[in-house]
């Protein structure tokens, strides 16, 4: 491989990195995150169900994914420096996703080793907190240029947080109002949530490993083809020209 090409990543990886880090909100997240974990642990003394204690490492999850991916490209000097690259369109993306997640797993890892269950490792729910929350953090990492860091962190939040409800359990919520019923059954089915990164951990399915990795590679795809110079101004997403 290209010498040059693995500088590119690594520096890509690197910036990835320090945009997150150097980011209060990230600091933030990642405390309050601690701090559940802790208070999660103590509540192990008595009887937590395992699906409770699954549930809280999503959330914590892709609750840091959302903050982290957010600023990656976020409009400013984040998006303005990924222009400025002269290297393949993927470059960029796929290296500032490297970097973030280099925040985000160590905290997942210690949050899945202090949630273990009998009934699932550590290591098969680090693994699996792990796929959803890079697979958030594309999705996120692409609605940046367009919405703006923090428009696009609320929308992963709030997918992080609504998304741990089954398909099962929302249909039975919205019996009564079909359209909504049919409308967000669709929209459960379409993107990364929790509860698909819970039935991956139950039972293994190469269809749910798959979609976690489709939508890493679609939104690694998307925005490097959004913030590539040349397209652009050409794009739906105009308006970031002048938040520069």
């Amino acid at each position: 491989m290209n010498v040059s090409l693995l500088l590119r990543v690594k520096a890509e990886v690197v910036l990835g990195f320090l945009l997150a880090v150097r980011n209060r909100p990230v600091r933030i997240a990642c405390l309050l995150s601690v701090t559940t974990v802790s208070l999660s642990v103590l509540e192990q003394l008595g009887q937590t169900p395992r699906t409770d204690q699954q549930t809280t490492v999503f959330l914590i999850a892709g609750s840091i994914a959302a903050v982290v991916a957010a600023r990656l490209l976020a409009p400013g000097g984040a998006l303005a420096a990924s222009r400025q690259v002269a290297a393949r369109f993927w470059l960029v993306p796929l290296g500032r996703l490297t970097g973030g997640a280099l925040v985000v797993l160590p905290v997942v890892a210690v949050a899945a080793l202090s949630l273990r269950t009998v009934e699932v490792s550590p290591l098969q729910l680090s693994v699996a907190a792990a796929v959803f929350s890079v697979a958030l953090g594309a999705g996120v990492m692409t609605l940046a240029p367009a919405m703006g860091g923090s428009a696009a962190a609320v929308v992963g939040f709030v997918a992080a947080c609504v998304g741990v409800v089954p398909p099962a359990d929302l249909h039975a919520i919205f019996e009564r109002w079909p359209l909504a019923q049919r409308s967000l059954a669709l929209i459960w089915q379409l993107f990364p949530l929790p509860w698909r990164a819970g039935r991956l951990l139950d039972s293994f399915h190469w269809m749910d490993a798959a979609f976690f990795g489709g939508w890493i590679v679609t939104g690694v795809v998307l925005a490097g083809w959004f913030t590539t110079p040349v397209r652009s101004s050409d794009r739906w997403f105009r308006g970031t020209a002048w938040r520069h």
